[in-house]
Formats: C-alpha cells, structure tokens, sequence
C-alpha cells in the first residue's frame, strides 16, 4: 500500500507534464483542447477558496485574475464572487429587477376609486400613473394602494403600476374598474327628539351631492335636502312611534332608501338631588335639570297635586326652617306628555351661622362705625376689639357698633361674629378700617401734597373754611369726545385735550366721574337717599367736594354772590380775559378762567369764566356749581348738566 502511495503522484506528475492539460471528469474523457483545466460534471460544481474578508485582504501579493468566494463581502454581510483585478478586489453581485405586480382588489365610488395591488418580492417600491408611461407616474414609495379622485360617476378607469428596486423596474401591471353608479345609501344616525318633534340625522355619503326625505318610501315624492343631513319633523304626538326614508343621490342616480324609525317617549326621567345650601332657619333647595323637561314642581309633601310650580327654574329657598333640623322634599319634572318619578330632596339645617360678611364701615378722626351684613340663620351679632367671643359686646340685631376715642390716621382691626338660636356660633369675621387723616394744620401757610401723584397744592383759609388755591388735576387724561366711566381710574379733561392747560387751570370732570360715583353717583339719576357726610370724589384724602351748603357759606363770608366773585378771582389779566372787572383776589381763593368741556366733546370759553361743581344735585341730570365771569364781580349759583366738564376745588374736612 505504502508503494502505491508513493505512485499515485508521481503518475499525476507525469500526466501533467506529458499532456500540460489537466481533465477532471468523472467519464474519463480528455480535457478539451483549448482549456488548460477542464471540469466537467452533472451533479456537482466548481467550488472555489472560501474566506472572509479579512482573511482575502491578507492574501500575499495576489495575481490579478485571482478568484475566491468572500464570504461576508456582499450586501448586509452576505458571500459573493470576488476577482483580483487591477491590482484590487472586485465583488461579483448578480442584480435583477423585481417582478411586475399582481392586481389587488379595487374599491370604486361614484367620484373615486382606491387602486390597490399586491407586494411583489424583490421590489423596494411602485410607481402608479393613468397612462402605461413609467417616467411620468407618481412615486409612490412602498405604498400599495392610490386613491384617484375627481371622477366621473358610472365611467370605466385604468391605471398602471410598476415595482421598482436599484436594478430597475418591473413591466407595468394594467389595472381597471368602473365607478358606481349610485352612491351608498346613508347610515342612520342618532336621532334626537322633543315632546313633539323629531330631528331625524343620517351620516354623509361619499360622492353623494345631496340627500332627500320623506315620511313614504317615495322617491318621487321626497323633499329635497341638498348637502343638509338631518331634518327637523315637528307636530308630532307624545307616545307615538314615527318613521321616515333617506336618499343620496348625485348627477348619475339615486341609492336605495334607508328606513329610519324613532318614537316619542311618553316619559321623562326624574331630577337629581343638587348641592343643597344649608343655614340655621333656611336652605335653598337645588336639583339638576333634565333634558326634554319643560318645568319642575316642588312640594313639602309627596303629591304633586298640591305642589308648587317651579317653571324653569332649579332651586328654592325656604325660610323659617329651625336649626340642625333634618327635612325631606320632593321635586318633579315634566313636559307635555306628562311628569317624571318624583325626586326626594333631604338635607338638615346647621347650628352655626355664616360669618357675617364685612360692610363699607364710616371712619371720622376719632371714630369708626363698624358695619356688617345680616347672615341668613343669625338671631345676633357679637363685636370685639380681640378675636375673643367670650368678651365679646353682644349687639343684639344690630349690624352696626360705633367705637369712640380713636387716634386720627390709625389702621384699626376688629372682629364680629354671628349667633343662631341654637346657641351655635359662626367663626370671627376680621374687619379693618383707618381712622380719617388727621386734621390739617397751619391752612394758608401749610401746603397740601397729594400722595397719589406728588402734586402739590396751596391752602388758604377763608373764614372758618380751608380751601386748596388751585383746581384739582388729578387722574389720566382722555380726549374730550370720550365719556368718562366708572373704571377705578380717576380720568381727567384737559381743554383742548393739552395736558399743559390742566398744569395751570385744573383738570375737568363730569359730576359723576368728580364725586368717583360715590354710592352710585350717575350722570343721569338722584343719589337715593343723598348721601350723608362728606364726599371725597377726587379730591385728596382728608378733603372733598364742597356742598352746595359751603359755596353759599364761603360767598356769604365774602359780602354775597354780588361781589363775592371780585374777591374770589385771580387779579390781572395774566390768564383772564380783559377786563377782569373788580378781580382783587383780596380772598386769596385765586379762581382761574378754565372754560369748560361740552359734552359733544368740544372746549368754551377759556379765559372768559369758570364753572366749578359743587357735591349737590339740582335734579336728576344737573348739579348746583359755583361759576364767575371775566366782565362781573358776581359768583354766580346755578345748576348745570353733569355731562359737561367741570372743575373741581376742594375744601377741607
């Protein structure tokens, strides 16, 4: 065996050498002669080194036409043929285009068609188009369905749709359908009803151009509803069963009907307790509302024969109830067609009142009247300077206390509390309040500077009055074709809209706007009841808007109306019209000629008079005011429309 070994080579050898051909076939036959190496077979192949990609890459100084089988060098890591060619390797990939296609199944409307195929292996996307022209179709990525649009109803369609992948793209794929005739008939919808009525709803059709009704199934006959999708029947009975067809339709045909059916309950469903607002003596009683309920019904008792009509409304308020008391009542709704099951409301009275909320409270200098409002349930109220009720002063009913001997200027804190009969005690309410300024010393040599703006006014004292030398200006300024509103801004006129002539002569206000609608102060309506005290309005605090009662107090100290003017106006004609008759200003008082505001917005009589409010109403729509004239000595009283623009000067407290 050894020997035959040693043989077999050498015999290959010799073969090699004698014929420089090699033959490699399982018959014997010879090698062809063109072929240095000649593999021929039926069942097996050639197989060439297997390697990865590294171990290829290390191959010493390969031949070109160097063949191997990489293993990892294809696409996403797979094998492929690799040739050492140009002194560089090579990757053999076989590419070929994906296979056309198939049809899928379409779905047509009357104006649409949703183009469907199916995936086809190999492929990476598809392209559609209307004609068998590839490079004009639409892309449609990896999509497999187009919707086209805009179609004519009963009307054959093709289309035409190719796979693609990088080596190129399928045959194209003929697709075809026809369009509908008819659209789909309407989907009943979800009906709504009233006591007598029933509007009738259905869903929209695709490719439809409008809808007809009928109470038959009559085409001929039905109304017309054009693009509407539902309809309101009225007139109908409580109880009664109804029923109505729909149509689609559009320019080819009509669908067939649908059948829609809906009947009028004769019943109505019963109120739900609502959130009950209890007190000691009282609780307003509340249930929610039910729908198709036209009204309600409540009762102390169970009979709805002897309850009490509610209309609309949702709640009640009962009174005279006795505290931590538990009461039950009874609530119904109804309709036309008749009444709900009754609701039974329960709830029980508290033993403590609220606390009484706080009131708008009169502060002077030294003293300050506390007020509070009643609480529902409340017997008495109880007042303390500390939040301690058991040393409380007991007020009895009344909502008021005034405290004495206080320190002008001061912030003061107060507590109240309410009682109920049943010896329950609400919780402190805390009340705040200042004292008024302190009184204003040294008048006619002391000047006065409005905290709210800076602005700083000379003082004179006439008589027993202290008065400030110049108008107020005070505020933002509008223009004069604006009314001014109650808006928590103080808004001020300046003639001519300049601000400079508020800087010399003082702005002007409508009456309403000067008293800062002081307890509902209008331009159109009688304070009721006048207000007692003083009024600030837009004076300074510690000041305010001088009564009709102190105008006549500060002529009358200056010898009457007739000549009170003379002695009130500022001297020269420096800002007063010539000839500023008998003005010596002897008063110090120093009027100036503002003009005023006319309440189509425009400005008057700068440099020739001056009209300045008082806080007294003459009537309705007018004020007394106090006004003097470049050419008199009087200091005339009139009344005047609270619509125009006026100054304000303002005395002290």
């Amino acid at each position: 065996m050894k020997k035959l070994y040693l043989l077999l080579p050498a015999f290959f050898f010799y073969t090699l050498t004698l014929y420089s051909q090699v033959g490699i076939n399982p018959d014997g036959s010879q090698p062809n002669q063109a072929a240095m190496l000649d593999v021929s077979s039926t069942t097996k192949g050639f197989l060439p080194p297997r390697m990865t990609s590294t171990q290829r890459n290390a191959i010493p100084t390969p031949a070109n036409g160097l063949m191997v089988y990489c293993t990892d060098c294809g696409i996403n890591g797979s094998g492929v043929l690799s040739l050492y060619i140009n002194n560089a390797w090579v990757n053999f990939s076989p590419c070929l285009a994906s296979n056309a296609p198939s049809a899928g199944t379409h779905v047509a409307f009357t104006n649409k068609i949703e183009w469907k195929w199916n995936q086809t292996g190999g492929a990476l996307g598809y392209r559609w188009n209307t004609t068998g022209n590839y490079a004009t179709s639409i892309d449609m990525g990896i999509n497999t369905s187009y919707t086209e649009t805009g179609l004519a109803c009963n009307h054959p369609e093709v289309a035409y749709v190719w796979s693609y992948n990088p080596c190129g793209h399928s045959d194209s794929t003929f697709l075809t359908t026809t369009t509908l005739n008819a659209p789909a008939t309407p989907l009943e919808g979800t009906h709504t009803t009233t006591d007598n009525s029933i509007t009738w709803n259905w869903s929209p059709v695709e490719g439809a151009t409008g809808y007809k009704w009928n109470t038959t199934d009559d085409y001929g006959t039905a109304s017309d509803m054009a693009t509407a999708t539902s309809y309101t029947q009225t007139g109908l009975t409580c109880g009664d069963s109804y029923t109505s067809y729909v149509w689609a339709y559009n320019t080819c045909d009509s669908s067939a009907s649908r059948q829609m059916t809906r009947t009028i309950s004769t019943g109505i469903a019963a109120p739900s307790q609502g959130l009950h607002v209890a007190s000691p003596t009282q609780i307003i009683w509340k249930w929610n509302p039910v729908a198709g309920a036209t009204g309600y019904k409540w009762s102390t008792t169970n009979n709805i024969a002897t309850s009490q009509e509610m209309g609309a409304a949702t709640s009640l308020t009962e009174g005279g109830l006795v505290c931590t008391t538990y009461y039950k009542r009874y609530v119904w709704a109804y309709n036309t067609c008749g009444s709900s099951p009754v609701c039974v409301l329960d709830q029980q009275t508290t033993i403590e009142p609220a606390p009484p909320l706080e009131s708008t409270h009169l502060a002077e200098r030294t003293q300050i009247t506390w007020r509070w409002h009643t609480t529902v349930g409340a017997i008495g109220y109880m007042w303390n300077t500390v939040d301690n009720y058991a040393t409380a002063h007991n007020c009895g009913t009344d909502t008021t206390f005034t405290e004495t001997a206080l320190s002008c200027s001061t912030n003061y804190t107060r507590y109240v509390w309410a009682y109920s009969s049943c010896g329950g005690i609400s919780t402190s309410r805390t009340i705040r309040q200042r004292t008024a300024l302190c009184a204003f010393s040294g008048c006619g040599t002391n000047s006065l500077t409005d905290t709210r703006d800076g602005k700083v006014y000379p003082t004179v004292l006439i008589g027993t009055q202290c008065w400030l030398k110049k108008n107020m200006n005070v505020g933002t300024r509008i223009n004069g074709v604006t009314n001014q509103t109650d808006n928590d801004t103080i808004e001020k006129y300046c003639y001519n809209n300049n601000e400079t002539s508020c800087d010399v002569y003082g702005g002007l206000y409508q009456w309403a706007e000067a008293m800062q609608y002081y307890q509902g102060a209008s331009n159109t309506t009688l304070w009721n009841p006048t207000p007692l005290g003083n009024i600030q309005g837009v004076c300074p605090e510690g000041w305010h808007v001088p009564t009709d009662v102190e105008w006549a107090t500060l002529t009358t100290f200056l010898s009457g109306t007739s000549v009170a003017g003379g002695k009130m106006k500022e001297a020269g004609t420096t800002h007063w019209a010539s000839p500023n008759t008998g003005a010596t200003n002897s008063s110090g008082f120093t009027a100036l000629p503002s003009g005023y505001r006319y309440p189509d917005g425009s400005y008057l009589v700068l440099y020739y008079l001056n009209y300045i409010w008082s806080a007294s109403e003459g009537s309705a729509i007018g004020s007394y005011i106090r006004y003097m004239e470049y050419n008199t000595t009087r200091a005339n009283r009139d009344t005047n429309a609270k619509t125009f623009g006026l100054n304000v000067r303002c005395i002290n407290d």
